[in-house]
């Protein structure tokens, strides 16, 4: 399980170093490191919580998908906070839980003083360190100060804009825990400060409080850690994952096609070049979007669909497609799957877009069976076949004019007959999590 560390003002990752010590190795710490900082000191701060959410989030998008806990310590947590937002509005795999602490609810007046971001050098630098918002080691330390100063005001700036953004009614309430923490000395955000989070989750968890004030995580690290492997350890099982309901499927259409034509002409896509696909052989992106738009249109005419690529929707988005070659209707058909991003696979979309596209395919094209010709280097899509429960037949080669050389695959087929059982799987699904890869 990885543990996304979210620090103050101004910090970098570096104040998460020693946090690996005090908790149990199965869970991976990352400190965010933001530009303006610690061994990012020479890039420009970023100008917003909006940009910091949408760096952070290409950033993740990146990542192999892992089950993932978000803490963030008081602007940490807002930055954690805008981040899940808008990890949400791009369909993208969210944290199993949030913990916030020393933060208070984003609808709630500042206990901080106004405009503290505008202030003299100096001034700015004297009220920090009266709100104990410096590091020790800075506070007597000029040529320090000097150093971390641009990304303190950048963050605090940052911050106050984003305060001040907010509207009077809420956004709807994540689906997910959020465990408030914070200090019980904190002149700047109390309990109750803390309690309003209830308003921004389905499921708050009780406030808890630790010795001392706004910045107690220096001296009670080892009680914070106990907490945080508590949650963990109660989400260990979990995976950030999807339901069926999240997942539709449909004809691909024409705003699918950048997205299509992205996928096998990106020079960097490792999932191509994982399955063994020579670029070079695959169509032009001008030939491939006209040869796609001509069957799309020729298919909104039709009185009944007889598309064999199939968008995978998720959350309202277009993330992949299915496809079918050798297709010979009433009969048989080798089907395909593609997610566009990195950071979508392995959270269960797969098992559930398998099951849903295999019914549309068995009664668009009347057929008797469907087969699966996986890649034996695809070890996603063969754990998705075993979870599934699809029969294996046996090993062969998969032999596509697009291919470098024939690639050896496991063979998988489904019948119709075993269609009613795949059906309730995924409807009888908890949050995805049973079938999630």
């Amino acid at each position: 399980m990885r543990l996304f560390c979210f620090p103050q003002a101004g910090a970098g990752g570096g104040v998460f170093f020693d946090w690996p010590k005090h908790l149990p190795p199965w869970i991976e710490v990352l400190g965010i490191e933001l530009p303006g900082r610690a061994t990012r000191l020479n890039e420009p701060p970023l100008a917003s919580v909006a940009a910091m959410a949408e760096r952070l989030a290409e950033a993740m998008g990146r990542l192999d998908p892992k089950p993932a806990l978000f803490f963030g310590h008081s602007f940490g947590a807002i930055v954690a906070y805008e981040l899940t937002q808008r990890l949400k509005l791009g369909a993208m795999p969210l944290p199993l839980a949030m913990i916030v602490s020393a933060c208070a609810a984003p609808h709630l007046p500042s206990r901080f003083a106004a405009n503290l971001y505008a202030l003299p050098c100096k001034e700015f630098l004297f009220e920090l360190s009266k709100r104990g918002g410096l590091p020790l080691e800075a506070e007597t330390n000029c040529k320090l100060q000097e150093l971390i100063e641009p990304a303190l005001r950048a963050d605090i700036r940052c911050r106050e804009l984003w305060l001040a953004s907010r509207t009077g009614v809420l956004p709807e309430p994540l689906q997910m825990p959020i465990y408030p923490m914070g200090g019980a000395s904190d002149d700047f955000v109390a309990e109750t400060d803390l309690a309003q989070w209830q308003r921004y989750t389905n499921e708050m968890h009780p406030v808890v409080l630790f010795p001392g004030g706004h910045f107690y995580l220096r001296q009670e690290l080892r009680a914070v850690a106990e907490r945080i492997a508590e949650i963990a350890s109660a989400h260990r099982n979990e995976k950030s994952s999807c339901s069926s309901d999240d997942v539709d499927i449909r004809d691909i259409g024409a705003d699918d096609l950048d997205a299509y034509i992205d996928y096998w002409h990106d020079p960097g896509n490792t999932a191509l070049d994982a399955l063994g696909v020579d670029c070079a052989k695959v169509y032009p992106a001008d030939k491939m979007r006209e040869m796609m738009a001509i069957g799309i249109d020729k298919n909104a005419k039709r009185v009944r669909s007889e598309a064999s690529v199939l968008a995978i929707v998720f959350r309202g988005r277009t993330v992949g497609v299915h496809e079918l070659t050798e297709l010979r209707a009433g009969e048989s058909a080798i089907m395909h799957a593609h997610i566009w991003s990195k950071g979508l696979r392995g959270h269960g979309i797969g098992a559930v877009s398998y099951v849903k596209a295999m019914q549309c395919y068995f009664d668009r094209f009347s057929l008797k069976h469907i087969r699966f010709e996986t890649p034996k280097a695809n070890q996603a899509a063969l754990r998705i076949k075993e979870k599934l429960g699809l029969r294996k037949l046996g090993s062969g080669l998969l032999d596509l004019p697009i291919l470098k050389a024939p690639v050896a695959t496991d063979t998988y087929v489904v019948t119709r007959e075993q269609m009613p059982a795949l059906l309730e799987a995924i409807a009888a699904l908890d949050g995805g999590r049973r079938l999630a890869g």
